[in-house]
């Protein structure tokens, strides 16, 4: 592979404004999944994500979904 292909491919040029917010997203993105995963910051870990998702209270059925004898 030609190398200045792959430095034009990894190469960026967003600068410091960028990585400003870059790392506060990137820092919420994983507290969330932290949360969600091991249950750290007060979440329920995996089984309890797992949990509510399987007992309907999370995701909510549209009219399409419901059966017709509800």
């Amino acid at each position: 592979m030609n190398n200045s292909f792959l430095n034009k491919l990894i190469s960026t040029d967003a600068g410091w404004g960028a990585l400003a917010l870059r790392i506060p997203v990137g820092i919420i993105f994983a507290a969330h999944g932290a949360q969600k995963l091991f249950g750290w910051f007060g979440g329920y870990g995996l089984e309890g994500t797992t949990c509510i998702c399987h007992a309907g209270r999370h995701f909510q059925r549209s009219y399409r979904q419901r059966p017709v004898h509800e």
